[in-house]
């Protein structure tokens, strides 16, 4: 139960500071400090920008663990020679 309620909370701490941001965001396009171009931009490849983002992070995980088992593959022959 704990889990949940500290879930729940960090849940509610990432809207609060999403919903402070984007009110931050409102007031900096209103003032004309900011463009609202790049946040259109942005928001219109969102899914597509996660979905690469989460395409590298599979691919460097997989290299890394390829990586990982040849090192240990060596050392494990070099051992047995």
């Amino acid at each position: 139960m704990k889990t949940f309620s500290n879930n729940l909370k960090k849940k509610i701490e990432i809207r609060e500071r999403l919903n402070i941001l984007n009110e931050i965001q409102r007031h900096l396009e209103g003032e004309g400090i900011i463009s609202r171009t790049p946040f259109l931009i942005l928001r219109r490849f969102k899914t597509y920008l996660e979905s690469i983002g989460e395409m590298l992070i599979g691919c460097l995980i997989g290299l890394f663990s390829t990586i990982v088992t040849f090192i240990v593959v060596v050392k494990l022959l070099h051992i047995q020679l």
